[in-house]
């Protein structure tokens, strides 16, 4: 980072801009306390360092803005004092703009930046980008407070690779956990729970970078919105364990029922023993149709197609088939014993 001297004169007061990094990974735990609290002591080194004319003003890089009044050192303590871990969104272009703004517009001669964070990257890209010239102007020092390897695992994704989904209907939801921490994650725990209960639970052993997915089994017990979460717990960074998600369970699920046209009244299809033995209760309603009404539109309406012993299946159709199923449709199909 850049640190360039201003050619100060120590005898006269100098007025220091202090930007404390309060991002939830400063909530991580080291060997010498909480980040957070070192970052606190790294200011008050600042502030009993200072001479009595000296002046400060302090911003934070995330959550609401510090008043951007200058500060004595007593001022100073007490405004870094209620400083708190902000897991909001960061401004750390807004806040560095405010303290150089201050700087420029203060009749103090000796003018100094310090940077106080752990490595956060973005806080020295932003100023060699957005502030390259404010940083020759002035002295900056950036300040690391200690470095802490931490288990930090995560929750990336909760999906399912079936659209066939209705109260009553079991299926698979697919939770992907990676480890973003440079240590291996161990003695950890993922938890899903859907609706308030809980539906199953994975012990997790993840090296650094590594992802894995987890199946989870489940039964929805009514149409509308299920609600649910993943959680780990047992990570030391604890900010990103809780992955909420929804999902719509519909009322009911339509089915293209495609046969051959069969004159023989003998003849047994189990596919429609089973489906004609759902009843006009059941979430599954179906249309039948033959291979030659098959066309793009058609397939639209449906959520699954139900081949019954077809014993031919033309050529233009299976292009259809398959983009049907490539948008994550069903496709069911029962031989014909002369296929």
């Amino acid at each position: 980072p850049p640190s360039l001297s201003s050619g100060s004169s120590s005898n006269l007061p100098s007025i220091f801009a202090i930007l404390v990094d309060n991002s939830f990974s400063m909530e991580r735990i080291g060997a010498k306390g909480p980040l957070i609290d070192q970052a606190k002591q790294m200011v008050e080194i600042i502030a009993e360092a200072a001479k009595e004319q000296d002046r400060f003003i302090i911003q934070t890089t995330n959550g609401e803005s510090i008043s951007s009044s200058i500060s004595t050192a007593s001022q100073l303590l007490n405004e870094t004092e209620n400083i708190s871990i902000s897991k909001g969104g960061a401004f750390i272009q807004e806040r560095l703009s405010i303290l150089y703004s201050t700087l420029s517009e203060s009749p103090f001669q000796n003018k100094k930046v310090y940077l106080i964070t752990d490595e956060n990257t973005e806080i020295v890209e932003t100023l060699t980008q957005e502030f390259e010239e404010e940083s020759q102007m002035y002295s900056v020092s950036l300040i690391e407070v200690e470095q802490v390897e931490a288990q930090n695992t995560f929750v990336k994704h909760v999906g399912t690779s079936s659209t066939m989904v209705g109260s009553g209907i079991p299926f698979v939801a697919e939770v992907t956990v990676e480890n973003g921490g440079n240590i291996i994650a161990a003695n950890q725990f993922l938890t899903l729970s859907v609706e308030g209960e809980t539906v199953g639970q994975y012990q997790l052993e993840m090296d650094a970078g590594e992802s894995q997915t987890f199946s989870f089994d489940v039964n929805p017990t009514k149409s509308g919105s299920l609600t649910g979460v993943a959680s780990i717990e047992g990570d030391d960074f604890a900010a990103d364990n809780e992955y909420y998600f929804s999902l719509q369970v519909p009322d009911q699920r339509k089915l293209l029922w495609i046969s051959e046209s069969n004159d023989n009244p003998n003849a047994i299809s189990y596919a429609s023993v089973i489906i004609e033995a759902q009843g006009t209760e059941n979430q599954l309603t179906y249309d039948k149709s033959n291979i030659d009404n098959l066309n793009s539109s058609l397939l639209e309406e449906y959520d699954a197609i139900l081949l019954d012993k077809l014993e031919v299946i033309p050529e233009y159709s299976l292009s259809l088939l398959q983009e049907f199923v490539q948008h994550v449709k069903g496709l069911v199909v029962y031989p014909s014993q002369n296929a």
